[in-house]
């Protein structure tokens, strides 16, 4: 395989490849995310968990947002919490969040409203039954260091072409 920042990358080298060759086959393409999530969907599927994208995110934390904000657990984000981009914003801190490691109450999370956010949102994904982009990273790094695991990706070299992998989940499965 061929790791790369995006597909533009990938495909760029191995035209550039082929061109003195005439042909290539074999190659497979892939971005760090992609790579993650095919080495997970198994154990993905064995656990009856569905990946989710961005937006099944955002929808998921606008669920939590309006839970949260009823029960009066917002009090610092009450006049913004219903405000355009509000969710997103969210939804893309509880994720650095969730590939960094920090959990609900670690202590180097000062904002109560933030671990309320994040521990009602692991629970959201646990009951639906899904896997976010850190979980599946998660997954695909345990596997990956795994010695007896037996995935097909696993059993040959990766060219890696500037990856970049700014966090701990992304650097586990690298």
């Amino acid at each position: 395989p061929v790791l790369a920042a995006n597909a533009q990358a990938t495909d760029e080298v191995l035209r550039e490849a082929a061109a003195g060759r005439g042909a290539l086959y074999g190659w497979q393409r892939m971005t760090l995310p992609r790579l993650a999530a095919v080495i997970a969907e198994q154990d993905l599927a064995r656990r009856g968990l569905a990946p989710m994208s961005p937006l099944a995110s955002e929808a998921l934390v606008a669920r939590v947002v309006h839970r949260l904000r009823g029960e009066g657990g917002l009090p610092r984000f009450q006049t913004v919490a219903d405000g355009p981009g509000f969710a997103r914003a969210v939804a893309r801190t509880l994720l650095e969040l969730r590939l960094a490691g920090i959990e609900p109450g670690s202590p180097g999370l000062h904002a109560p409203e933030l671990s309320a956010l994040l521990r009602v949102y692991e629970q959201e994904l646990e009951r639906a039954g899904l896997a976010d982009r850190a979980t599946v990273y998660r997954m695909a790094g345990a596997i990956a260091r795994d010695r007896a695991a037996r995935h097909p990706l696993l059993d040959v070299p990766v060219l890696i072409l500037d990856v970049d992998a700014p966090t701990p989940a992304e650097r586990g499965l690298i």
